[in-house]
């Protein structure tokens, strides 16, 4: 089986239990959570807040998840609840349970696409911030899995997926899912992320003659946008530094300068290699 796809499987599987492990967990504490159930939106914040800032995050957090469970809310209303009560976790520096209350965003109507599409935005921006790459890559593939996004969606998400996987160095998983990206690639712009995430793996892992190729082939496409191209051109000056060929370092440090934010790198760079050139 496909190493993608058998991920895939085991990540529905460990979900699903994580899922249902929740619901068991939720309805146990059903009877010692009665009045939050009968009470406003803003007073089952209140009540929940006072026990977080209490320290009993244990009751606060199930608390929260009787909240979520209860149907005659609708989904948007109980997304919210997780959200300001996110928030409060995350304000406190409770980084790893605010990450699991929007987790629990799964558990509202995991067929509502609109909760899904707002809860992975959210739990790929934590993510990233606390550098839980893992997460982020859980995170893009459950909404794959539960939403019909066009074709240019799906693209979009599959490049933050190789993207997260080849910060978390699993180059790999990352070359799979390339290969899948493939054949949806339609556009010169498509064609030049393809190359320019293929380059940057091979870079990663100290490919540098495999990584020009492709970063030239990237740049040839005409259709990155100006970050990623002042990056391809810095990496190509650096990949030819590195194989000792200056002068070609030096034409891409300089096409690099004018469009980078770390000016200050390349010019130092760029002198040592013309002092270098001066001997």
């Amino acid at each position: 089986m496909h190493p993608l796809f058998l991920g895939k499987i085991m990540k529905k599987i460990f979900l699903s239990v994580f899922f249902i492990l929740c619901v068991m967990q939720a309805k146990a504490l059903a009877a010692d959570f009665d009045a939050v159930l009968d009470v406003s939106q803003e007073e089952r914040i209140l009540k929940l807040k006072e026990h977080i800032l209490a320290g009993d995050y244990s009751e606060g957090l199930g608390a929260l998840k009787q909240s979520i469970l209860d149907e005659t809310l609708p989904a948007e209303e109980r997304f919210a609840i997780l959200e300001k009560v996110y928030y409060i976790f995350k304000d406190l520096g409770k980084y790893k349970e605010a990450g699991e209350i929007l987790e629990l965003a799964y558990l509202i109507t995991p067929v509502n696409e609109k909760v899904l599409q707002k809860t992975r935005a959210e739990l790929v921006r934590f993510y990233r911030t606390v550098r839980k790459w893992t997460k982020c890559i859980d995170a893009h593939f459950y909404y794959l899995e539960h939403v019909k996004v066009p074709a240019d969606e799906k693209k979009a998400v599959l490049f933050e997926i190789i993207d997260d996987y080849q910060k978390n160095r699993a180059f790999e998983q990352a070359n799979h899912v390339l290969d899948e990206v493939f054949n949806l690639c339609e556009t010169k712009q498509d064609f030049a992320q393809l190359y320019y995430y293929h380059a940057q793996s091979e870079f990663n892992q100290n490919n540098y003659q495999k990584a020009i190729e492709l970063y030239k082939k990237a740049l040839a496409q005409e259709a990155l946008d100006e970050n990623r191209r002042a990056n391809s051109l810095y990496r190509l000056g650096f990949c030819y530094e590195i194989l000792h060929e200056e002068d070609d370092a030096l034409y891409y440090y300089e096409r690099a300068l004018p469009l980078s934010k770390n000016a200050f790198v390349i010019e130092r760079r760029i002198e040592k290699l013309q002092a270098k050139n001066k001997k």
